[in-house]
């Protein structure tokens, strides 16, 4: 007779030690709704999208929290791929059968869908942004990047 035996992770934090990370995204002093944070350290990356009050939360590899130490990189955008009519409304089915009929033509790309838009300014998604954060192991409740043109 044979035995199996299974090991592996026992449910331990695999990764880096994390802090809370909490924060405020603002553009000309109002609010960013739906804009992503993405923070880039040693030990990994971590990101966070703002609600309608433009507070954000951060996460590193589905772990609540931001790897400790000053971040190497800072991003901030606001991705809108145009398909969402104003409103948030979901696009009608009529509309996306005639997107699905001019991707199934063989026609290269997606013809006739609007391209995606940073609905921010493009520096805040670029290295060298002037966007910074210095988690200490105690977390950060109130990070703020209010943002300008």
């Amino acid at each position: 007779m044979f035995a199996t035996v299974l090991t592996g992770c026992g449910g331990g934090d695999a990764g880096p030690k994390l802090a809370k990370v909490a924060g405020t995204v603002k553009y000309k002093g109002s609010p960013v709704d739906g804009a992503t944070v993405t923070m880039v350290f040693e030990q990994g990356t971590s990101s966070g999208t703002t609600d309608k009050e433009g507070k954000f939360t951060m996460t590193t590899g589905g772990r609540e929290g931001s790897p400790i130490g000053k971040a190497k990189q800072v991003t901030v955008s606001k991705v809108s791929s145009g398909m969402v009519p104003e409103g948030n409304a979901a696009p009608k089915p009529e509309d996306m059968g005639k997107m699905m009929q001019s991707m199934m033509k063989g026609k290269k790309g997606p013809e006739g869908l609007p391209k995606a838009k940073n609905e921010l300014p493009e520096k805040y998604n670029k290295i060298g942004n002037g966007l910074e954060a210095d988690i200490p192991a105690g977390g950060v409740a109130d990070l703020l990047y209010d943002l300008k043109d």
